[in-house]
Protein backbone atom coordinates (compact mmCIF):
# COMPACT_ATOMS: atom_id res chain seq x y z
CA UNK A 1 0.00 0.00 0.00
CA UNK A 2 1.39 3.11 -0.88
CA UNK A 3 2.18 5.85 1.59
CA UNK A 4 -0.51 8.21 2.56
CA UNK A 5 0.20 12.13 3.48
CA UNK A 6 -2.42 14.09 4.70
CA UNK A 7 -2.15 17.70 3.97
CA UNK A 8 -3.84 20.90 4.57
CA UNK A 9 -5.88 19.54 7.37
CA UNK A 10 -5.78 21.42 10.77
CA UNK A 11 -1.89 21.22 12.11
CA UNK A 12 1.39 20.06 10.27
CA UNK A 13 0.89 16.38 10.62
CA UNK A 14 3.53 15.44 7.78
CA UNK A 15 7.20 15.79 7.97
CA UNK A 16 9.36 16.55 4.84
CA UNK A 17 10.28 12.97 5.61
CA UNK A 18 7.20 11.96 4.86
CA UNK A 19 6.48 10.88 8.33
CA UNK A 20 3.17 11.33 10.15
CA UNK A 21 3.29 13.22 13.12
CA UNK A 22 1.69 16.06 14.47
CA UNK A 23 5.02 18.83 15.89
CA UNK A 24 5.07 21.64 18.27
CA UNK A 25 7.17 24.41 16.48
CA UNK A 26 10.08 25.10 19.05
CA UNK A 27 10.41 28.92 18.56
CA UNK A 28 14.26 30.41 18.36
CA UNK A 29 13.81 34.14 16.97
CA UNK A 30 10.71 35.90 17.71
CA UNK A 31 11.03 39.70 16.53
CA UNK A 32 8.04 41.94 17.09
CA UNK A 33 7.84 44.89 14.77
CA UNK A 34 6.34 46.95 17.40
CA UNK A 35 9.63 47.93 19.74
CA UNK A 36 11.61 49.94 17.62
CA UNK A 37 15.58 48.91 16.83
CA UNK A 38 18.02 47.69 19.23
CA UNK A 39 21.27 46.37 19.67
CA UNK A 40 19.86 43.22 21.13
CA UNK A 41 17.72 42.49 18.12
CA UNK A 42 18.64 44.26 14.82
CA UNK A 43 21.71 44.94 12.53
CA UNK A 44 21.38 47.71 10.33
CA UNK A 45 23.44 48.57 7.34
CA UNK A 46 22.86 51.28 5.27
CA UNK A 47 24.84 52.85 2.03
CA UNK A 48 24.46 56.69 0.92
CA UNK A 49 21.38 58.25 2.31
CA UNK A 50 19.83 54.47 2.57
CA UNK A 51 18.26 54.04 6.36
CA UNK A 52 16.23 52.05 8.46
CA UNK A 53 13.86 53.35 10.89
CA UNK A 54 10.53 51.76 12.85
CA UNK A 55 7.04 53.75 13.24
CA UNK A 56 6.01 51.72 16.03
CA UNK A 57 4.30 49.65 13.57
CA UNK A 58 6.60 48.83 11.04
CA UNK A 59 10.39 48.77 10.33
CA UNK A 60 10.76 50.89 7.32
CA UNK A 61 13.70 50.23 5.12
CA UNK A 62 14.29 52.87 2.75
CA UNK A 63 16.25 54.53 -0.10
CA UNK A 64 16.40 57.99 -1.14
CA UNK A 65 17.04 59.47 -4.32
CA UNK A 66 20.99 58.57 -4.22
CA UNK A 67 21.35 56.13 -7.20
CA UNK A 68 23.83 54.09 -5.02
CA UNK A 69 21.22 54.17 -1.94
CA UNK A 70 20.74 50.86 0.20
CA UNK A 71 19.86 49.88 3.12
CA UNK A 72 19.70 46.40 5.47
CA UNK A 73 17.75 45.34 8.53
CA UNK A 74 19.09 41.50 9.44
CA UNK A 75 18.20 39.71 12.60
CA UNK A 76 20.82 40.36 15.44
CA UNK A 77 20.46 36.70 16.04
CA UNK A 78 20.78 33.80 13.39
CA UNK A 79 18.07 30.77 13.41
CA UNK A 80 20.02 27.54 13.98
CA UNK A 81 19.08 24.08 12.72
CA UNK A 82 19.07 20.40 13.78
CA UNK A 83 19.42 17.52 11.45
CA UNK A 84 16.31 15.47 11.31
CA UNK A 85 14.59 18.20 11.85
CA UNK A 86 12.85 21.16 9.15
CA UNK A 87 13.70 24.95 10.14
CA UNK A 88 10.88 27.41 9.38
CA UNK A 89 11.45 31.37 8.68
CA UNK A 90 8.84 33.89 8.48
CA UNK A 91 8.49 37.55 7.57
CA UNK A 92 6.10 40.03 7.37
CA UNK A 93 6.26 42.14 4.46
CA UNK A 94 4.70 45.12 2.32
CA UNK A 95 6.08 46.73 -1.10
CA UNK A 96 3.42 49.10 -1.40
CA UNK A 97 5.27 51.12 -4.79
CA UNK A 98 6.89 48.43 -6.91
CA UNK A 99 11.02 49.20 -7.84
CA UNK A 100 11.73 50.87 -10.80
CA UNK A 101 15.13 50.44 -13.44
CA UNK A 102 17.45 48.24 -11.89
CA UNK A 103 15.98 48.42 -8.19
CA UNK A 104 16.01 45.34 -6.06
CA UNK A 105 14.14 44.27 -2.51
CA UNK A 106 14.85 40.91 -0.97
CA UNK A 107 13.40 39.39 2.03
CA UNK A 108 14.02 35.90 3.88
CA UNK A 109 16.52 34.09 5.96
CA UNK A 110 19.60 34.97 4.48
CA UNK A 111 22.65 36.86 5.03
CA UNK A 112 25.95 37.95 2.21
CA UNK A 113 26.88 34.09 1.38
CA UNK A 114 23.68 32.07 1.81
CA UNK A 115 20.29 31.68 2.19
CA UNK A 116 16.45 31.36 0.72
CA UNK A 117 14.45 34.49 0.11
CA UNK A 118 12.05 36.22 -1.82
CA UNK A 119 12.56 39.49 -3.63
CA UNK A 120 11.30 41.40 -6.83
CA UNK A 121 12.65 43.90 -9.32
CA UNK A 122 10.57 46.27 -11.33
CA UNK A 123 10.02 43.42 -13.98
CA UNK A 124 9.77 39.86 -12.11
CA UNK A 125 8.47 38.83 -8.50
CA UNK A 126 11.22 35.82 -7.43
CA UNK A 127 12.45 33.41 -5.14
CA UNK A 128 16.20 32.98 -4.82
CA UNK A 129 18.80 30.71 -3.40
CA UNK A 130 22.17 31.59 -2.31
CA UNK A 131 24.78 29.29 -2.00
CA UNK A 132 28.62 30.61 -1.83
CA UNK A 133 27.45 33.79 -2.87
CA UNK A 134 26.08 33.17 -5.71
CA UNK A 135 22.01 33.16 -6.27
CA UNK A 136 19.89 30.63 -8.36
CA UNK A 137 17.10 32.94 -9.02
CA UNK A 138 13.43 31.32 -9.90
CA UNK A 139 10.66 34.26 -11.47
CA UNK A 140 7.32 33.73 -10.41
CA UNK A 141 6.28 32.48 -13.92
CA UNK A 142 8.65 29.51 -13.13
CA UNK A 143 7.07 28.57 -9.76
CA UNK A 144 6.69 24.74 -9.91
CA UNK A 145 3.78 24.22 -7.51
CA UNK A 146 1.69 27.77 -7.92
CA UNK A 147 2.63 30.73 -9.13
CA UNK A 148 -0.24 33.16 -7.80
CA UNK A 149 -1.29 34.55 -10.42
CA UNK A 150 -4.46 33.61 -10.68
CA UNK A 151 -4.53 30.40 -12.09
CA UNK A 152 -2.64 28.53 -9.87
CA UNK A 153 -3.98 25.49 -7.84
CA UNK A 154 -5.00 28.39 -5.02
CA UNK A 155 -7.05 30.72 -7.20
CA UNK A 156 -5.09 33.60 -5.62
CA UNK A 157 -2.93 36.20 -7.17
CA UNK A 158 -0.27 37.96 -5.07
CA UNK A 159 -0.02 41.51 -4.55
CA UNK A 160 3.06 42.68 -2.71
CA UNK A 161 1.40 46.22 -1.53
CA UNK A 162 -1.15 43.97 0.73
CA UNK A 163 1.10 42.94 3.70
CA UNK A 164 2.04 39.46 3.51
CA UNK A 165 3.53 36.90 5.54
CA UNK A 166 6.50 34.80 3.43
CA UNK A 167 7.94 31.43 4.95
CA UNK A 168 10.72 29.52 4.14
CA UNK A 169 10.39 25.86 5.05
CA UNK A 170 13.97 23.37 4.70
CA UNK A 171 15.42 20.55 6.02
CA UNK A 172 19.19 20.26 5.82
CA UNK A 173 21.35 17.47 5.58
CA UNK A 174 23.43 19.30 3.53
CA UNK A 175 21.03 18.20 1.27
CA UNK A 176 17.22 18.57 1.38
CA UNK A 177 14.02 20.22 -0.01
CA UNK A 178 13.29 24.02 0.31
CA UNK A 179 9.86 25.00 0.35
CA UNK A 180 8.67 28.97 -0.44
CA UNK A 181 5.62 29.70 0.89
CA UNK A 182 3.40 32.30 1.41
CA UNK A 183 0.38 32.81 3.80
CA UNK A 184 -2.61 34.03 2.32
CA UNK A 185 -6.52 34.50 2.03
CA UNK A 186 -8.72 31.85 0.28
CA UNK A 187 -10.37 33.99 -2.19
CA UNK A 188 -13.98 32.27 -1.84
CA UNK A 189 -13.92 31.30 2.17
CA UNK A 190 -11.44 34.13 3.05
CA UNK A 191 -9.52 31.87 5.19
CA UNK A 192 -6.00 31.93 5.55
CA UNK A 193 -3.90 29.54 4.13
CA UNK A 194 -0.25 28.68 3.88
CA UNK A 195 0.39 27.96 -0.25
CA UNK A 196 3.22 26.59 -1.37
CA UNK A 197 4.30 28.26 -4.45
CA UNK A 198 7.84 26.52 -5.56
CA UNK A 199 10.49 23.81 -3.69
CA UNK A 200 13.64 24.19 -4.92
CA UNK A 201 15.85 20.75 -5.06
CA UNK A 202 19.63 21.01 -4.60
CA UNK A 203 21.43 18.31 -7.26
CA UNK A 204 25.30 17.42 -6.97
CA UNK A 205 25.57 19.92 -3.97
CA UNK A 206 24.27 21.00 -0.71
CA UNK A 207 21.60 23.76 -0.82
CA UNK A 208 23.67 26.20 1.47
CA UNK A 209 26.93 25.88 2.90
CA UNK A 210 25.71 27.11 6.64
CA UNK A 211 21.95 26.81 7.51
CA UNK A 212 22.53 28.86 10.51
CA UNK A 213 21.17 32.55 8.85
CA UNK A 214 19.75 35.49 10.10
CA UNK A 215 16.52 36.82 9.01
CA UNK A 216 16.73 39.69 6.50
CA UNK A 217 15.40 42.55 4.28
CA UNK A 218 16.88 45.12 1.99
CA UNK A 219 15.96 47.69 -0.71
CA UNK A 220 18.81 48.39 -3.29
CA UNK A 221 18.60 51.32 -5.85
CA UNK A 222 21.29 49.60 -7.53
CA UNK A 223 22.32 52.55 -9.73
CA UNK A 224 18.58 53.84 -10.08
CA UNK A 225 18.17 57.61 -8.44
CA UNK A 226 14.48 56.70 -6.73
CA UNK A 227 13.32 56.32 -3.59
CA UNK A 228 11.81 53.05 -2.32
CA UNK A 229 10.56 51.95 1.11
CA UNK A 230 9.77 48.04 2.08
CA UNK A 231 7.66 47.93 5.38
CA UNK A 232 8.86 44.44 7.67
CA UNK A 233 6.36 43.38 10.30
CA UNK A 234 7.09 40.56 12.71
CA UNK A 235 10.21 38.29 11.91
CA UNK A 236 10.27 34.64 13.25
CA UNK A 237 12.28 31.04 13.09
CA UNK A 238 11.95 28.04 14.66
CA UNK A 239 12.58 24.30 14.25
CA UNK A 240 9.34 21.88 13.75
CA UNK A 241 9.77 19.69 16.31
CA UNK A 242 12.12 18.97 19.68
CA UNK A 243 15.01 21.54 19.96
CA UNK A 244 18.03 20.08 22.13
CA UNK A 245 21.33 21.60 21.31
CA UNK A 246 24.18 20.33 21.96
CA UNK A 247 26.47 22.97 23.75
CA UNK A 248 30.42 23.06 24.44
CA UNK A 249 31.76 25.04 27.46
CA UNK A 250 33.94 27.72 26.55
CA UNK A 251 35.40 29.42 29.45
CA UNK A 252 38.05 32.03 31.13
CA UNK A 253 38.81 33.00 34.53
CA UNK A 254 40.91 36.24 35.90
CA UNK A 255 42.21 37.37 38.89
CA UNK A 256 42.30 41.20 39.24
CA UNK A 257 44.01 44.04 42.04
CA UNK A 258 43.27 47.19 43.12
CA UNK A 259 39.58 47.43 42.51
CA UNK A 260 38.32 50.58 43.05
CA UNK A 261 34.92 52.44 42.74
CA UNK A 262 35.83 52.77 38.83
CA UNK A 263 33.73 49.82 36.95
CA UNK A 264 36.39 47.45 35.39
CA UNK A 265 36.34 44.89 32.77
CA UNK A 266 37.66 41.63 33.87
CA UNK A 267 36.96 38.95 31.26
CA UNK A 268 35.22 39.74 27.91
CA UNK A 269 34.62 37.38 24.28
CA UNK A 270 33.80 38.12 21.26
CA UNK A 271 32.71 36.35 17.95
CA UNK A 272 35.66 35.41 15.79
CA UNK A 273 34.71 36.84 12.47
CA UNK A 274 35.22 33.92 10.54
CA UNK A 275 34.68 30.43 11.68
CA UNK A 276 35.71 27.83 10.92
CA UNK A 277 39.21 29.15 10.14
CA UNK A 278 39.73 29.41 5.77
CA UNK A 279 36.09 28.79 5.91
CA UNK A 280 35.46 32.58 3.96
CA UNK A 281 32.03 32.98 5.79
CA UNK A 282 30.44 34.76 8.72
CA UNK A 283 30.74 33.23 12.05
CA UNK A 284 27.18 31.40 12.93
CA UNK A 285 28.02 29.77 16.02
CA UNK A 286 25.07 30.20 18.92
CA UNK A 287 26.66 32.19 21.73
CA UNK A 288 24.99 31.80 25.22
CA UNK A 289 25.66 33.20 28.79
CA UNK A 290 26.10 30.17 31.31
CA UNK A 291 27.44 31.21 34.28
CA UNK A 292 29.71 33.76 36.21
CA UNK A 293 31.50 32.75 39.50
CA UNK A 294 33.31 35.63 42.10
CA UNK A 295 35.85 35.34 44.66
CA UNK A 296 36.21 39.03 46.10
CA UNK A 297 38.25 40.78 49.64
CA UNK A 298 35.15 43.79 49.74
CA UNK A 299 31.63 43.82 48.87
CA UNK A 300 31.37 44.06 44.65
CA UNK A 301 28.96 44.78 42.13
CA UNK A 302 29.30 43.21 39.03
CA UNK A 303 27.49 43.84 35.42
CA UNK A 304 27.75 41.53 32.37
CA UNK A 305 27.56 44.09 29.45
CA UNK A 306 26.79 44.00 25.56
CA UNK A 307 28.93 45.85 23.25
CA UNK A 308 31.29 48.61 24.71
CA UNK A 309 34.64 49.23 23.99
CA UNK A 310 37.72 47.59 26.24
CA UNK A 311 41.01 48.89 25.62
CA UNK A 312 43.22 45.47 26.28
CA UNK A 313 43.36 43.09 23.20
CA UNK A 314 41.10 39.89 21.81
CA UNK A 315 43.29 37.04 21.85
CA UNK A 316 42.81 33.33 20.23
CA UNK A 317 42.35 30.44 22.67
CA UNK A 318 44.47 28.47 24.35
CA UNK A 319 45.31 31.16 27.03
CA UNK A 320 47.77 31.04 29.95
CA UNK A 321 44.82 29.99 32.21
CA UNK A 322 42.53 27.83 29.83
CA UNK A 323 43.63 25.04 27.63
CA UNK A 324 40.85 25.16 25.03
CA UNK A 325 42.12 24.88 21.25
CA UNK A 326 41.93 27.47 19.09
CA UNK A 327 40.20 25.36 16.22
CA UNK A 328 36.97 24.65 18.72
CA UNK A 329 35.89 27.93 19.69
CA UNK A 330 33.90 30.58 17.55
CA UNK A 331 35.45 33.05 20.38
CA UNK A 332 37.74 35.22 21.31
CA UNK A 333 38.73 36.43 24.56
CA UNK A 334 40.30 39.10 26.03
CA UNK A 335 41.52 38.71 29.56
CA UNK A 336 44.02 42.05 30.19
CA UNK A 337 41.58 45.19 29.70
CA UNK A 338 41.58 47.75 32.33
CA UNK A 339 39.16 50.59 31.03
CA UNK A 340 34.90 49.76 29.22
CA UNK A 341 32.86 52.58 27.67
CA UNK A 342 29.56 52.17 26.66
CA UNK A 343 27.49 48.96 26.17
CA UNK A 344 24.08 48.11 27.61
CA UNK A 345 23.76 45.91 30.34
CA UNK A 346 21.81 42.66 30.36
CA UNK A 347 22.68 41.30 33.96
CA UNK A 348 23.93 43.14 36.73
CA UNK A 349 24.38 42.12 40.56
CA UNK A 350 26.04 42.59 43.96
CA UNK A 351 28.19 40.25 46.46
CA UNK A 352 29.36 40.43 50.01
CA UNK A 353 33.14 39.98 50.66
CA UNK A 354 35.04 38.53 53.23
CA UNK A 355 35.76 41.16 55.38
CA UNK A 356 39.11 41.20 55.09
CA UNK A 357 39.39 37.77 54.13
CA UNK A 358 38.55 36.22 50.91
CA UNK A 359 35.55 34.12 50.09
CA UNK A 360 33.27 32.65 47.33
CA UNK A 361 30.72 35.69 47.37
CA UNK A 362 28.74 34.89 44.62
CA UNK A 363 27.41 32.03 41.71
CA UNK A 364 25.37 33.59 39.18
CA UNK A 365 23.63 31.49 36.68
CA UNK A 366 22.98 33.87 33.72
CA UNK A 367 19.91 34.75 31.80
CA UNK A 368 18.86 32.56 28.54
CA UNK A 369 20.54 35.34 26.72
CA UNK A 370 22.15 34.54 23.34
CA UNK A 371 25.04 36.95 21.95
CA UNK A 372 24.14 38.94 19.23
CA UNK A 373 26.41 38.59 16.07
CA UNK A 374 29.47 40.87 15.99
CA UNK A 375 29.36 42.24 19.71
CA UNK A 376 31.55 41.27 22.49
CA UNK A 377 30.22 40.52 25.78
CA UNK A 378 31.82 41.60 29.11
CA UNK A 379 32.08 40.55 32.80
CA UNK A 380 32.78 43.93 34.51
CA UNK A 381 33.31 44.41 38.67
CA UNK A 382 33.64 48.06 40.70
CA UNK A 383 34.30 47.86 44.72
CA UNK A 384 31.46 49.01 46.87
CA UNK A 385 33.50 49.99 49.79
CA UNK A 386 36.91 52.42 50.23
CA UNK A 387 40.03 51.11 49.16
CA UNK A 388 40.74 48.37 46.69
CA UNK A 389 39.60 44.79 46.26
CA UNK A 390 41.12 41.91 45.14
CA UNK A 391 38.92 39.99 42.61
CA UNK A 392 38.49 36.63 41.15
CA UNK A 393 36.53 35.42 38.66
CA UNK A 394 35.61 33.11 36.34
CA UNK A 395 32.99 33.80 33.15
CA UNK A 396 31.50 31.12 31.03
CA UNK A 397 29.18 31.03 27.76
CA UNK A 398 27.77 28.11 25.53
CA UNK A 399 28.68 27.34 21.83
CA UNK A 400 26.25 25.54 19.80
CA UNK A 401 28.24 22.64 17.54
Amino acid sequence: MADIIISNVGPNVSSQFNELRNSEKTPIIELTSVYGLSDLRDIVETIGTGSVSNDATEYLVSTAAGSTDAAILESALRGRYEPGYAGEAGIGARLPDAPTGDQVVRWGMYDSENGAFFGTTSTDIFVAVRRDGTDDIINQGSWNVDNLDGTGPSGVTLDLSEGNIYQVLFTWYGYGVIEFRVVLPNPVTLAQEVITVHRYTPIGETSFVDPNLPLRAEVDNNGTGSPLTLYIGGRAYGIIGRYDPVFRVTSERRQLTGVTSTLTPVISFIRKTEFPAGSGRANSIEVNLEEINLISSLDIAYQVILGGTVNGTYNNYPTATTNIPNDETGLLVNNNATTITGGEVVFQGITSGGGGADRVTAKALLLDFNLPTDLPITLAVSNLEGGTATVRAVFRVTESW
